[in-house]
């Protein structure tokens, strides 16, 4: 993709298109904008995901719990 050209930062060969747009050393990796154009709203969806994980390890554990207690008494 650089063809060791120093001027050369967008990475994409000549002739590509549009098929390389957004790659390279010059590409802009931050947080991609929301459905409302505002850029890096994923944090409550993040933490909302992160609750529902430790609400079913929950259940998990006491689920587990009652098996093992069930299992015992056998």
């Amino acid at each position: 993709m650089f063809d060791g050209n120093p001027g050369e930062k967008s990475g994409v060969l000549p002739g590509a298109g549009h098929a390389g747009a957004g790659v390279g050393p010059g590409a802009d990796i931050g947080p991609a904008p929301d459905a409302n154009g505002a850029e890096g709203g994923g944090s409550d969806a993040t933490g909302f995901i992160f609750r529902i994980g430790g609400f079913s390890s929950l259940i998990a554990c006491i689920l587990c719990w009652r098996l093992a207690r069930e299992l015992r008494r056998r």
